[in-house]
C-alpha cells in the first residue's frame, strides 16, 4: 500500500506537477500520464521510510525502488537552566530539499522521538526546533548511512540530538495614522540594523497589524539592534 508520487521538475516556468499512484499487492505501480523528461519519484508508506529517486528519465520501463525501515532521531529540548520544554515542535527536513518534512512535538519532559527517518539518498538532515517564547534553532544532523542496525533488545539505536533554546524578547505596539486612526492589515518587517548582511538575511520577523492597529513580534533575539 505504498504511495508513489511523480513530480515533474520546473522547466521554463512550468509549475510543479504532482501525480499520485498506489502500489498493488506485488509492489507494482505505473504513471501513465507523465510527459517525457526528467522527474522525481517519491515513495511513502506508513511502515517504511520515504524513498526519493531524482532525475528519473521518462519513459522508464522497470524502475526498481527499495524501501527500508529508516533511522530514529531522538533527544531532549530544554532552556539554558535545564528546564524541559514540552510542546516544542521538532521538524526534520532533508538538507537538499528532496523529501517532505517530518515533525513531532516534545512531551512534558521535553523529549522527542521520530522514527522512520530516511537516510537515503541523503543522510544529512536539518532539524529545527520551535517553542513559544524561545528563539528557534536549526542544527545539521548526520544520520548513519546504510541499513539500520538493531541495538540489544531488538530496537534500533537512535541518533541523539539535544537542543538548548534561548529565551526570546518581544515587541508589541499599535500602528495609527496621522489622525490617530488605527491602521489594520499593514505588513510590518523587523530587521537588524548596523549590519552588512543582505536584506533577506537582516529580516528577523514579519507581522501584520490587527483591525485595531495592534501588532506583535513574539520572538525577537535579545541584545539585537533592530528597526
Amino acid at each position: 500500500a505504498a504511495r508513489a508520487l511523480g513530480q515533474m521538475g520546473l522547466v521554463e516556468d512550468v509549475p510543479l506537477q504532482e501525480v499520485f499512484e498506489v502500489a498493488d499487492a506485488n509492489g507494482r505501480f505505473s504513471f501513465d500520464t507523465l510527459a517525457p523528461g526528467e522527474h522525481n519519484v517519491t515513495v511513502e508508506s506508513p511502515l517504511w521510510a520515504a524513498a526519493v529517486l531524482s532525475n528519473v528519465h521518462v519513459p522508464a520501463d522497470d524502475l526498481r525502488i527499495s524501501l527500508h525501515e529508516g533511522r530514529t532521531l531522538a533527544g531532549r529540548v530544554t532552556d539554558r537552566d535545564g528546564k524541559p520544554l514540552g510542546g516544542a515542535r521538532v521538524i526534520v527536513r532533508d538538507a537538499h530539499g528532496m523529501e517532505r518534512k517530518t515533525e513531532t512535538v516534545t512531551d512534558g519532559e521535553g523529549r522527542y522521538r521520530i522514527t522512520k527517518v530516511s537516510s537515503a539518498p541523503s543522510s544529512t538532515k536539518m532539524v529545527r526546533v520551535e517553542c513559544d517564547g524561545y528563539l528557534w534553532e536549526v542544527i545539521e544532523v548526520q544520520l548513519p548511512a546504510g541499513a539500520p542496525a538493531e541495538a540489544d533488545g531488538g530496537e534500533e539505536s537512535a541518533t541523539v540530538q539535544d537542543f538548548v533554546l534561548d529565551p526570546a524578547g518581544s515587541i508589541a505596539g499599535t500602528l495609527v495614522d496621522a489622525a490617530g486612526k488605527p491602521c489594520g492589515g499593514v505588513r510590518l518587517v523587523l530587521e537588524r540594523t548596523a549590519t552588512e548582511e543582505s536584506v533577506a538575511a537582516r529580516i528577523l520577523a514579519i507581522a501584520r497589524t490587527e483591525a485595531d492597529g495592534t501588532f506583535l513580534f513574539p520572538t525577537v533575539p535579545p541584545n539585537v539592534t533592530s528597526r
